[in-house]
């Protein structure tokens, strides 16, 4: 992904995956090529999963095998272990920035959703999006206030999770509930879109 670097230019920013061993960060100077290796502040943690920019412009991702949460603050290269939101599960998917600034991220084996606040920094369990689904696999916020979880396997499933409210339901038609992943993404015009199958979805609110 593309975020800032020490000095508010452009960086690109890639995870890389050791099995072996801690994941690492890197970062490529887009105007001179410099690389720049940041290594993992979680040892225990072999890969990374979704990052996301902050509204802090700081970078924010998810790993496994342990469901930590990292930060890298790009105006200081510090690389800071959040802890595990959620301690009885093993990876955040992905991550996404709320509209209330906090970042919100999507969970296995149980299909949590968790978010941390870089203001308090607090971070919560908001309990399982699904009572039955493992994978929490996908996840968007939209800008009027809605989180949306893509789930799944063995059958696909859709969470909105309304932030003022702590309320969440599934949201996908029953008959678009095949096997599989219900998907989430954040198009280029600020809306939230999701897939199940072959059909495609705009969401809005709870709709």
């Amino acid at each position: 992904m593309v975020a800032s670097g020490p000095s508010g230019d452009q960086r690109y920013y890639a995870d890389y995956t050791y099995l072996s061993g801690s994941l690492a960060l890197t970062s490529v100077d887009s105007g001179t090529g410099a690389v720049h290796v940041f290594q993992s502040p979680a040892q225990t943690e072999c890969c990374s999963y979704g990052m996301v920019v902050g509204a802090d412009g700081n970078v924010y991702f998810g790993t496994a095998m342990g469901a930590h949460l990292l930060r890298l603050e790009t105006a200081t290269g510090k690389f800071t272990d959040l802890g595990r939101p959620s301690p009885g599960e093993t990876y955040i998917w992905q991550t996404a920035l709320g509209a209330d600034g906090k970042i919100y991220g999507c969970t296995y084996p149980s299909a949590k959703l968790v978010r941390y606040d870089p203001l308090s920094n607090v971070s919560e369990d908001l309990g399982r999006m699904d009572p039955t689904q493992m994978y929490g696999r996908y996840v968007a916020a939209s800008a009027d206030g809605f989180v949306y979880v893509g789930i799944g396997s063995a059958t696909a499933h859709l969470a909105a999770y309304q932030i003022s409210t702590g309320l969440h339901r599934d949201i996908l038609p029953p008959a678009y509930q095949v096997t599989g992943f219900a998907t989430v993404h954040m198009g280029t015009d600020g809306k939230v879109y999701a897939a199940a199958g072959n059909q495609s979805f705009r969401l809005e609110g709870w709709n």
